[in-house]
């Protein structure tokens, strides 16, 4: 990416947070706390811990160029607890999540042969990607999942194109806080690679480290105030977990506005019900107990920016537990799963849905 494309895309993102300025009617969505087995009565002793393993997909539309092969150390952790009273809010909320992918890039020629590009975490020398977020908000029981803060610390590699073999690595943070009412938000961010010098810069002829700071991808700044103005706000640090608490509509789409580092975007959730199949590779351990061999009804629920009414950029999807389970005879069961994220695919890249990195769950536990 050239020095003028990071320019107008750091003007891009300053325009994004303040997307939603000026909208006067709300689409409220409403949550219910269905990650508690009983959603109606708030827990003041909520805890949940789920650990996910780490996979990479590509179908046979991909084109080749560069894909990802997950090494030992990918994981993906997410802890959710309530807090206690804060600044006027009773019911409360901390999550904390931690993605680590370690292995490496391939690059897969239109010959068909695979050449490794960069290798990180393990024994390889370099750093493991990491993002670990922190996110607090309010229960529903007492507002709408209101977020009041978060933080975020990244260090990411990043393809600069699917045919082409150079990756930037980024180091950078970010904390965001809320004012009135979830409304308004202040991000700051801060630079990990700011005043390296060129030779400090290069992991390999393909590879360098990017300051955001120095190449204008990110002010050290940035407000944006009317979050709730257009559509119910909340932080993308915790858009899995809000996923749980909305009822969808195969025929409707929930819109939200996610503030994330560096924008304020609108993201259509649609949700297809379905079965998941809790067999084989797919099992999973719930506070201790296998879940194995079981259909679970679930809900496929796909995310994708929302632009002017017209989705865009890749899909998303999450498989989310339905809260009211049923047994083979149709007899209610109740929230058997907690509205887990079962499983959840990102798009990578530039390569849309024909390659993804898919997130499966291997245990979820509500005890410390």
């Amino acid at each position: 990416m050239t020095t003028m494309k990071r320019k107008i895309c750091a003007a891009a993102l300053a325009a994004g947070l303040l997307l939603f300025a000026g909208c006067s009617v709300q689409t409220v969505t409403p949550f219910s706390a269905d990650w508690q087995q009983n959603p109606s009565v708030y827990d003041r002793n909520f805890y949940e811990k789920t650990e996910y393993s780490v996979s990479f997909e590509r179908g046979e539309s991909f084109a080749g160029g560069v894909v990802f092969q997950p090494g030992e150390g990918s994981a993906f952790t997410v802890t959710v607890e309530a807090v206690p009273a804060q600044d006027g809010h009773y019911q409360l909320y901390r999550l904390t999540s931690t993605l680590t992918l370690a292995g490496s890039y391939i690059y897969l020629g239109e010959d068909g042969q695979e050449s490794e590009v960069v290798a990180f975490g393990g024994e390889s020398g370099n750093a493991p990607g990491r993002i670990e977020r922190t996110a607090l908000f309010s229960s529903p029981h007492e507002g709408n999942l209101e977020p009041l803060e978060s933080s975020s610390t990244i260090y990411s590699y990043t393809p600069v194109a699917q045919n082409s073999r150079a990756v930037e690595v980024y180091s950078y943070g970010y904390t965001v806080k809320y004012t009135d009412g979830g409304s308004r938000a202040t991000a700051t961010y801060t630079d990990g690679f700011a005043g390296l010098t060129e030779a400090e810069s290069a992991i390999n002829d393909d590879t360098h480290k990017v300051s955001v700071f120095a190449e204008g991808m990110l002010p050290e700044e940035l407000s944006v105030s009317g979050i709730q103005s257009r559509y119910t706000g909340i932080d993308e640090a915790y858009l899995l977990f809000a996923g749980r608490g909305i009822t969808y509509a195969s025929e409707a789409a929930t819109p939200l506005t996610v503030v994330g580092g560096g924008s304020a975007r609108a993201v259509s959730l649609r949700g297809t019900a379905g079965s998941y199949s809790a067999a084989g590779e797919k099992s999973f351990t719930l506070d201790g107990e296998a879940v194995e061999d079981e259909a679970i009804e679930s809900v496929v629920v796909s995310a994708r920016l929302a632009d002017g009414g017209t989705n865009s950029g890749p899909m998303q999807t999450a498989v989310y537990a339905l809260p009211d389970q049923a047994d083979a005879d149709g007899n209610a069961q109740g929230n058997l799963y907690y509205a887990l994220p079962l499983e959840v695919r990102q798009a990578f890249g530039f390569s849309g849905t024909s390659a993804q990195i898919v997130y499966t769950l291997e245990s979820a536990t509500h005890t410390r």
